[in-house]
């Protein structure tokens, strides 16, 4: 018996890359929420995401998201994403971090913007 809770205990260091946990964040740096931003204009989302204890496993990933809708994936747990030809109107941006480790998790974080063509009126 004790042999199998040996076994178990170091599996399960194995399929800990990326523990949805209280200490694993997302943080939008830019934009922040509520902000306007100009669609003739580059915009650009900074993040950082510090994940529990440091580990980042082949199994985990991370997204962009405009109303849940995959922009692409990110491949740096913190830099910038380029923002562009977003439509006009009020939007949800998110990052999502999804582990597929020994159980499937998700992490998101998400900031609402409102996006204004050249006379700075959204539509």
């Amino acid at each position: 018996m004790r042999k199998l809770v040996r076994l178990f205990v170091v599996l399960a260091g194995f399929y800990a890359p990326l523990v949805m946990s209280a200490e694993t964040k997302i943080e939008i740096i830019s934009p922040e929420n509520g902000a306007r931003l100009q669609n003739t204009k580059p915009n650009t989302l900074e993040y950082r995401i510090n994940v529990a204890g440091g580990n980042f496993g082949h199994r985990d990933r991370m997204y962009v998201y405009l109303d849940d809708q995959k922009l692409g994936k990110l491949y740096q747990l913190s830099g910038q994403y380029p923002l562009e030809k977003l439509p006009l109107g009020k939007h949800e941006i998110c990052i999502r971090v999804i582990s597929e480790a020994a159980a499937p998790a998700e992490l998101q974080q998400c900031v609402t913007v409102s996006i204004f063509g050249f006379r700075g009126m959204p539509r």
